[in-house]
């Protein structure tokens, strides 16, 4: 699961322009996988509720900083809270970051000669098409 602190550049860039990619490869099998689409955040929701709850004190801890993630340092600094916050204390800065994938392209790469596909996912279904990698 993705999540975000709501006070990080990320999240203001995400409500502007909430287009993006998310891109894995697994270097055993040589395979790339590259989802495109639109993230959203939730922070709100009852799902981000018990998330919140259940994430481990030391995750929380990420949310319980002082200062907002990104902004300048005089000093190394990790931004932890110096001892623990209650539960309630850094849920207002924590979302949950969604992502509804728009198309997938994955490449297989093979010394005999790489293989491609790309699965566009519509409201229809899913469009399936080879590429020449």
């Amino acid at each position: 699961m993705m999540r975000a602190d709501l006070r990080s550049p990320k999240c203001a860039d995400l409500r502007s322009c909430p287009q993006g990619a998310i891109l894995f490869h697994d270097n055993p099998d040589h395979i790339q996988l590259r989802l495109n689409g639109l993230f959203a955040l939730d922070p709100s929701s009852s799902l981000s509720n018990e998330v919140w709850k259940t994430l481990h004190p030391s995750s929380r801890r990420c949310y319980q900083g002082l200062f907002n993630p990104s902004s300048p340092s005089s000093v190394i600094s990790s931004n932890f809270p110096e001892a623990p916050k209650p539960l309630h204390i850094g849920r207002e800065n924590f979302a949950r970051l969604l992502f509804s994938i728009a198309h997938m392209d994955c490449l297989i790469l093979k010394g005999k000669g790489h293989i491609r596909a790309r699965w566009q996912f519509t409201k229809d279904g899913v469009e399936a098409t080879w590429l020449n990698p």
